[in-house]
Order: structure tokens, then sequence, then C-alpha cells
């Protein structure tokens, strides 16, 4: 780990860097790659003349009762071979890009950015070991709240049709989940999760209420 910006912690950035592991190897591998494949290109460019000038003289002696049956054979062997080379430079190339993309996705993903969700802890320092799968950072999406109820079974009918109440205020709120099954240590109970405005305070016990309001008569 090359860079932690552990000053991120407690904030919401806008779009910044997290973290930063070291990919200098990588990008020494992207550049090297980078050459072969250049090399690679300028080899098939001149493998496609050649194949073009080889299919151009057999296609001219071919049928020429000149020339013995030898002679044309030895030189549509000859093409063919070309064609293999030709063939097998395209497949080394195709392979080299392969590589290449991995190289950058490498090098892509070495730097962590964090947009708009808040950074509750970093846990690398810098100089740390990254081992695959280490938790990087634990981050919170504070533009929508979850509220976590149970309710017994009347109120689980009601939530459809009912409005919900809020620390006695009245809000639009989404049903994320409603369980089927009665909770284990609440008994009678069903869970509820409801997706609420975004909080200032979050984990915090808010009082609700589900009321059916009554038809004016």
């Amino acid at each position: 780990m090359i860079f932690v910006n552990s000053a991120l912690e407690g904030k919401t950035p806008g779009n910044e860097v997290v973290v930063k592991i070291d990919s200098s190897i990588n990008q020494e591998n992207l550049e090297l790659l980078l050459e072969v494949k250049k090399r690679i290109e300028e080899r098939i460019a001149l493998l496609e003349e050649i194949v073009i000038i080889k299919d151009e003289h057999y296609n001219s002696i071919k049928d020429l009762k000149t020339k013995s049956k030898t002679e044309k054979d030895r030189e549509l062997i000859s093409l063919i071979d070309a064609k293999n080379s030709l063939n097998l430079t395209k497949s080394s190339l195709a392979e080299t890009k392969l590589q290449i993309a991995k190289e950058r996705d490498i090098i892509k993903k070495s730097e962590i950015r964090v947009k708009n969700l808040y950074v509750d802890k970093i846990y690398p320092r810098e100089g740390d070991y990254l081992s695959p799968g280490a938790k990087i950072a634990h981050l919170h999406d504070l533009s929508r709240g979850k509220l976590t109820i149970f309710v017994s079974r009347e109120d689980m009918d009601n939530l459809d049709s009912g409005n919900i109440y809020i620390d006695g205020e009245k809000k639009e709120v989404k049903i994320i989940r409603k369980s089927r099954v009665a909770d284990v240590k609440n008994i009678s109970s069903y869970e509820v999760v409801l997706g609420v405005d975004s909080r200032e305070i979050f984990s915090e016990l808010v009082k609700i209420e589900i009321k059916k309001e009554k038809a004016d008569e």
C-alpha cells in the first residue's frame, strides 16, 4: 500500500482516492507489452506483404505448362507456410492485447476512489501488504436510510393501505422487505425493512406508527 487517505474518515468525498496499491511492476509489464505489440504489428504488416507476393507468384505459374509440378508444389508450400506464419503472428498479437488489457485493469483497480459515500473507516495503512479479500474501507450510502421494525400480524396487513408515522410525522416510505415468517426472537412479530429519506444521525431509535386512516363520512 503506497497511499492511504486517512483524512477522508468521517467525510463524504465527491470523487477522491482513498487508497492506492503499488502497481509499479504492472506498469513496467505494460510498457514491455506495448513494445512487444508494436513489434508484432510490424511483423504482421511484413508477413501480409509476403503473402500477397507469394500468392501472386503462385497464381501466375500454377497453370503454366512450362513449370514443373515440383516447382509449382514448392511455391504452393511456400505460400501456405507464409499464411501459417501470418496466422500464428496474429494469434500472438491477440494474446498480447489480452495481457495488455489485464495489466491495464490491474493498474486501474490499484487506485480506489470513493464518490458520494460516507467513509466510516479505512483499514490499511501505508506500507501494509494487502492480501486478496482484505477489507479496505467501511462505507455507507447516506442518501437513503433503512428502518427495521417488527410488527404484528394486523399491522402487517395494514402496511400497504395504511400510513406510516415516524416520530409523530407522516412519512412517505418504501417497503423494502416484509418477512412472511414470524421472527424467532420477537415472538408473534414480523420483520419489516423500510426505506426512508437520509437522516443527519443514523443508528438511532425512532417511534413508528402504522395508522389506517378512516374514510371521510
